[in-house]
């Protein structure tokens, strides 16, 4: 009897709950831009007739156009829960240092710390991100301001294109290799302004945070030529480990419909 009466009181206290909290699901899109925080830096040294030249180019990973969705559930004016889904486009990064530039080979020195070859360097990168995320508003009639936060799970796909000035023996090199690694942990969280302007419809505009880093893990060359010809035998697979940090800070603008209003 006493099993019954608590099952009893259970359901009572969760029908007096789901009476009080009136849920309710909504979906929103959105676009805008975010910029890098943390790009990767390429250093050169070039020393020519008794001149040292210093150059720093940057790769911009996790900048460019925001396309996405979400999906949430409110559950009370002011606590709700939602999953967002978006992808960039927009991601290229391109520079290019030439050593004719500066002199002939025989008369310049080049140190290179990292991330770039002499000649032409670009990455375009492709990316996925989900973040599961706690919102809490504060309704002022037509006005809600919000914050948003979560977790931020990063999966990228990233093509480099290179191409080289011709060495000491006139060779140039061209080669396109993609690089990719397993899915990422990092934060993400925005504060934005909403706004009611038709019963089941709101528009929005926020800024967004994200904090994370990507661990690629392996590779594939998919194209290497050397003079302009084909040189199958530098098609390869491999494992290759580095980290790039695609933080960043954007704004986005978007729209959000409620059911059930």
């Amino acid at each position: 009897m006493k099993k019954y009466l608590a099952n009893l009181l259970i359901i009572i206290g969760l029908i007096s709950i789901s009476n009080q909290v009136q849920g309710q699901f909504y979906v929103k899109g959105f676009t805008g831009y975010s910029l890098s925080t943390n790009p990767f830096k390429a250093r050169y040294e070039i020393r020519s007739n008794n001149q040292i030249y210093r150059i720093t180019e940057k790769y911009r990973f996790g900048q460019g156009l925001n396309l996405g969705l979400g999906l949430g559930y409110q559950l009370s004016p002011n606590f709700g829960f939602e999953l967002d889904i978006n992808t960039q486009f927009l991601t290229r990064s391109q520079f290019e240092v030439n050593l004719t530039d500066y002199g002939t080979l025989n008369q310049v020195y080049v140190y290179s710390i990292g991330g770039g070859i002499m000649g032409l360097n670009r990455t375009r990168h492709h990316i996925i991100q989900a973040s599961p995320q706690f919102v809490y508003t504060i309704p002022i009639k037509n006005l809600k301001p919000y914050l948003r936060m979560g977790l931020n799970i990063l999966w990228v796909n990233m093509l480099s294109y290179e191409r080289s000035e011709p060495d000491f023996n006139g060779n140039s090199r061209e080669s396109e290799t993609r690089h990719y690694g397993r899915p990422k942990i990092g934060f993400q969280g925005a504060g934005g302004l909403s706004y009611t302007f038709k019963t089941n419809l709101e528009i929005f505009g926020e800024l967004q945070i994200i904090n994370t880093r990507y661990q690629m893990t392996k590779f594939e060359v998919q194209k290497y030529k050397i003079n302009g010809r084909d040189a199958p035998s530098a098609l390869q697979k491999g494992e290759a480990e580095f980290k790039l940090d695609f933080s960043s800070i954007g704004l986005n603008f978007g729209l959000k419909y409620n059911f059930g209003k």
